[in-house]
């Protein structure tokens, strides 16, 4: 759990594990040259963790998910539902607070039309609530001399949203606010499986629909258009998948609360998945996403969300997601930590 003012030690700990997702883009044109001549079958990997980005920056624009290889057979359905808990502390003085407990909840439904191609809907609510968790974090803190950014100055367990914008332009919301988000429509085609020298290429469209309340800060008032690319591929014959994604949006919203955005962003994924048999995977990724705010504080810096989790597949054609994110280099623009499960199988 990370705070905005944090030691020396802790930011190089930090730096490792970027350093440690970078490596894995870096190895990733070496993974070409000692492909085995078998991978065709093997480079895909069960797939990146399906974890949304939680940043407050959403706020501001709601985000999509990069394109990810499918199990579900042709002509079938799959089902993916994700619970995701983080817990939010971004403050300004006399500018911004941002302070409550994030609950994220979505139901994927995908349909298999051809052996590489997929439709489907996802259905994401979302819940703020004071929570119950500042009290733990507080004390973490403590215990590793990391600070805790006034944490204690302020009430516990409070749910909270005050943006200021310029000439005097206010956003308040307090209490917990539940429901719809922007649901979304998408699309993937898996190019290539890949081969000896090429990765398995998936390519995919999202049309994020502004479903959810703007007022209450649910949705982003304004479709959101987004393509993304991913890659992947085995080292050798190695139990270790290397992937790295990109995607791009763009949306008409270009002000909130009299702040400038913009109206394209970008976004990064990288990663390594470590199958350790053919029941358990272990899974790193670190998700980078541009600034979506021209100018206003850290929240014109870009977030990185590192996720580490486990994927374990049952015996119901199901797989589940267990992971835990925490935020790196800027602090007062995302979440603190955040916890992420997920299930996964075919109807």
């Amino acid at each position: 759990m990370a705070a905005c003012i944090v030691p020396p030690s802790h930011l190089t700990a930090v730096r490792w594990c970027f350093c440690l997702c970078a490596a894995v883009t870096i190895w990733l044109p070496a993974s070409y040259i000692y492909a085995d001549n078998d991978s065709l079958k093997v480079n895909i990997g069960s797939g990146p963790l399906n974890t949304p980005s939680l940043s407050a920056g959403n706020f501001f624009r709601s985000t999509g998910y990069i394109a990810s290889p499918s199990r579900v057979p042709e002509g079938s359905w799959g089902l993916l539902t994700s619970l995701s808990w983080v817990n939010t502390w971004n403050v300004e003085q006399d500018n911004f607070m941002i302070d409550g407990e994030w609950l994220h909840l979505a139901a994927r439904l995908s349909y298999m039309l051809k052996t590489d191609v997929e439709l489907g809907v996802n259905i994401p609510f979302l819940g703020r609530t004071g929570g119950f968790a500042d009290g733990f974090i507080e004390e973490f803190h403590n215990i590793f001399d990391l600070g805790n950014a006034r944490r204690e100055d302020y009430s516990r367990n409070q749910n909270i949203v005050d943006i200021r914008g310029p000439d005097d332009r206010h956003v308040h919301l307090e209490g917990e606010q539940w429901g719809l988000s922007d649901m979304s429509l998408f699309a993937s085609w898996t190019v290539t499986k890949g081969g000896r020298f090429l990765p398995c290429v998936v390519v995919g469209g999202e049309a994020i629909l502004p479903t959810g309340d703007e007022d209450k800060l649910l949705g982003s008032g304004k479709p959101v258009f987004d393509v993304s690319t991913l890659l992947s591929k085995r080292i050798n014959t190695t139990p270790c998948l290397l992937f790295l994604g990109t995607s791009v949006s763009y949306s008409d919203n270009n002000k909130m609360a009299g702040i400038d955005t913009r109206k394209t962003q970008f976004v990064v994924l990288s990663g390594l998945e470590y199958e350790w048999n053919n029941r358990l995977s272990i899974i790193l990724q670190n998700l980078i996403t541009s600034p979506i705010v021209e100018k206003y504080y850290e929240f014109s810096k870009p977030t990185n969300e590192l996720n580490i989790g486990l994927r374990i597949r049952d015996d119901f054609q199901g797989e589940w997601d267990i992971s835990f994110q925490e935020n790196l280099f800027y602090f007062n623009n995302s979440a603190d930590v955040g916890v992420h499960v997920a299930y996964r199988r075919v109807l």
